[in-house]
């Protein structure tokens, strides 16, 4: 049993260092400001390993500034297919979704989310703010009212909602 353990670990350990010198290479371009540099980078590491929350959240910090959020849309799929509990992933769906102003995926994204953290506030207010971030005001509301709904708090997302209504005057 001990030998098949070692004969596994040798075999995973040369991806697992190329996965691990390839995320640092795209950490050092993103860093550098190297974005087009980084993306190929965090595209190779997710190829091996789908669910690598740091390569899909540099990935994303990539493809903002250029403009390219949608190329993020095959491999979030693939990281949410391959981690379906990790909430950092619902996360950046909700605001890449957003970005390309897709609402009902956003819904989805933040539903998702809160079925992997139900009682937290967090996909709710993610979602609010998507919807905030593209002017759609009566859409975050919906968004900050059906948390506090499925929630069963009376006051929850109360501080989302008071900011909403000092921005509708």
């Amino acid at each position: 049993m001990k030998r098949l353990a070692l004969v596994a670990l040798l075999v995973a350990a040369p991806p697992l260092a190329a996965q691990s010198d390839s995320l640092a290479r795209a950490f050092e371009m993103e860093r550098r400001g190297n974005f087009a540099a980084a993306i190929p980078l965090f595209k190779s590491v997710l190829r091996t390993a789908p669910g690598n929350v740091n390569a899909v959240l540099g990935l994303e910090r990539a493809l903002l500034p250029l403009g390219r959020t949608s190329e993020l849309v095959p491999e979030l799929q693939a990281a949410l297919a391959a981690s379906p509990k990790e909430p950092a992933l619902y996360g950046v769906a909700i605001r890449t979704w957003g970005t390309l102003g897709q609402p009902d995926s956003v819904r989805r994204a933040a539903e998702g989310w809160a079925s992997v953290q139900p009682g937290e506030e967090t996909p709710y207010r993610e979602w609010g703010n998507a919807l905030l971030l593209r002017n759609d005001r009566p859409g975050a509301r919906a968004a900050f009212l059906a948390g506090r709904q499925k929630l069963g708090k009376p006051d929850a997302l109360a501080p989302e909602l008071a900011e909403l209504a000092a921005l509708e005057g």
